[in-house]
């Protein structure tokens, strides 16, 4: 059956990771080792290994026997799937458990996977790289949460620091309470002793694991946040805390009466949210964000090569898109440079996310022509783009609009044009209008383009079709120009 990674097996076809935590035993099968993959397969069994360590030591039998019954399922399922590499790991249960050595081995007597047991520093600095594969501009402190322990690890300038990993997971806090430990002077104590955590106020806290995601979810609820997408949800610190405080005294019936958590989540979110009240009250953070990536994701960020580490995550995603969904030959480069002369003090922020566009231009063409906008606004919405902000998700999706329809759209857009900012909601506006007539003129088709010239004059744009470019004037191509005009007048829709 399947191995661990061995580092002979070929980088091309499916990469595999089984994270066998505390809780749940999850399996994500990824598309390849690429730089922002794309989960081809993921599944999970609430195993609950870590249930029994506080009272007795040990992983029960039966958790135990659930666990390798699952093994066994992921063993199948990666072999039919053709995982070239797989790498099974381990965290804090089978870390701290006295028989998870027996575990280990049973694992690879009965379905040949090769479980590595991760210490805490090794648990944390993976999470960490996780979160630095989908923002490698992220600086502060990741905390992830694990149904058996808290990793606190440093990250800046795309590197990880100082890491402490402490026995408050959820599960643990949890069984220490039945057993007569207050919950609140266990996580107290435990984080008194991290002194690098002191003198960091006005940092930013990075949020992994599924137990901070599901109040990150209530805190989207409770705000009626307009961008049901957990990844890069920023929340002031203020805010995530008062929320906590709230969580942390709920009892069984109000915790099931709140909407849009997993059933299975529910009796562990109010140690979650006392784990998290502490934190933020001990690191005083500015910000809070919640990040989607963690220890599967720094597992593959790992094994990928220094070249591919250093490419822009959401550009990656988007060459990915661009190459399975475009009709003809991708012409990025093409529509950017002949874009260019309408932009010429623009922010390299906004280049980038104008590159995007570029390479995402062309993703609604199966799609039926009145629905390929709201196709491409609701994908860009939705669709797993590591390394994209909710700004920028939210940048996306207005210029895809606005290059599929020449209107403003409705209710939902006016949404996410609020919480863009106007400015910034016209400038997507521009560049999709400008993205519509290229495609317009050019049919979809590279190498049409170069005759064709945009440029501004006195602040408007001025489009000239000169020779054999001619031919391609039509009553569609200069009501598009028209609608582009329009957009740099003064007067744009969002203005």
């Amino acid at each position: 059956m399947a191995s661990s990674d061995s580092g002979m097996a070929a980088d091309r076809g499916p990469v595999g990771v089984i994270d066998i935590g505390s809780n749940s035993v999850r399996l994500v099968v990824y598309e390849g080792l690429v730089r922002a993959p794309v989960a081809l397969f993921n599944e999970k069994a609430q195993c609950g290994l870590g249930h029994a360590i506080e009272e007795t030591g040990a992983l029960a039998e039966a958790d135990m026997a659930q666990a390798l019954r699952t093994l066994g399922r992921f063993a199948v399922l990666t072999k039919a799937m053709q995982v070239g590499r797989l790498r099974a790991v381990a965290t804090a249960a089978v870390r701290d458990a006295r028989n998870g050595p027996a575990f280990v081995d049973a694992a690879a007597a009965r379905h040949g996977i090769d479980v590595e047991v991760l210490s805490g520093a090794d648990e944390g600095r993976l999470s960490a790289l996780g979160v630095l594969a989908g923002n490698a501009s992220a600086k502060g402190v990741v905390a992830d949460l694990g149904g058996g322990s808290l990793e606190l690890v440093e990250v800046a300038g795309g590197q990880t620091g100082r890491s402490t990993t402490l026995p408050i997971g959820p599960l643990r806090i949890g069984s220490g309470a039945k057993l007569g430990h207050d919950p609140r002077a266990v996580v107290d104590q435990a984080m008194a002793g991290v002194s690098w955590l002191a003198g960091r106020a006005g940092q930013t806290l990075h949020l992994v694991g599924g137990a901070l995601r599901a109040i990150g979810r209530v805190h989207m609820a409770r705000t009626d946040y307009p961008l049901r997408v957990l990844d890069a949800y920023k929340v002031p610190a203020e805010s995530l805390l008062t929320l906590c405080e709230l969580l942390a005294g709920l009892g069984r019936k109000s915790l099931r009466r709140i909407e849009g958590v997993p059933a299975e989540r529910l009796p562990a979110l109010p140690f979650a949210a006392l784990t998290l009240m502490h934190l933020l009250r001990r690191l005083q953070p500015r910000h809070a964000v919640f990040c989607a990536h963690g220890l599967r994701e720094g597992l593959i960020f790992e094994m990928l090569p220094q070249a591919a580490r250093a490419e822009d995550p959401l550009l990656a995603a988007c060459r990915r898109e661009a190459a399975i969904g475009a009709r003809f030959a991708v012409h990025a480069e093409e529509l950017m440079a002949w874009l260019d002369p309408l932009f010429p003090e623009e922010e390299s922020a906004h280049r980038r996310l104008r590159q995007a566009a570029c390479l995402l231009s062309d993703i609604a063409w199966r799609v039926h022509p009145d629905y390929r906008a709201e196709h491409a606004f609701v994908e860009m919405l939705r669709a797993p783009l590591a390394g994209a902000e909710h700004a920028d998700r939210a940048w996306l999706s207005l210029a895809l609009h606005a290059r599929y329809t020449g209107g403003a759209g409705g209710e939902t857009v006016a949404a996410i044009v609020e919480l863009l900012g106007r400015p910034d909601a016209v400038q997507a506006r521009r560049v999709g209008l400008a993205l519509r007539l290229a495609h317009t003129i050019s049919g979809g088709a590279a190498g049409l383009l170069g005759e064709a010239t945009l440029g501004l004059r006195d602040g408007l744009p001025r489009l000239a079709l000169p020779g054999e470019a001619g031919l391609l004037r039509a009553d569609v191509v200069m009501r598009r120009f028209e609608s582009l005009v329009r957009a740099f007048d003064g007067k744009a829709q969002y203005g």
